[in-house]
């Protein structure tokens, strides 16, 4: 997939964050790794998980929003990725 690519279900995905070749019996495989999008966000959700204050203020939103902890949280931490992808993409 081509860097600012997108995944099978239409979100921009930035593409392979850690794509690797490696050889077995002669023979070359690809490995696309995980997407920039999942790398992002992970990154995004230890910064959360670090921050108390930020984690009380997604607690609070997810007890508006009907949600758990948990969920908003991935959520916050895939809006944040994709903030940080088209960000990128106005810069190339």
């Amino acid at each position: 997939m081509e860097r600012g690519g997108e995944g099978g279900d239409g979100v921009k995905d930035g593409g392979p964050a850690f794509p690797h070749k490696y050889v077995d019996d002669g023979y070359d495989y690809f490995h696309r790794g995980m997407s920039l999008r999942d790398w992002f966000a992970g990154q995004a959700l230890r910064g959360i998980l670090s921050n108390r204050d930020l984690l009380d203020r997604i607690e609070n939103c997810a007890e508006s929003e009907g949600t758990d902890l948990m969920t908003e949280t991935a959520i916050w931490a895939y809006d944040y990725a994709d903030e940080m992808l088209a960000q990128k993409e106005q810069k190339q």
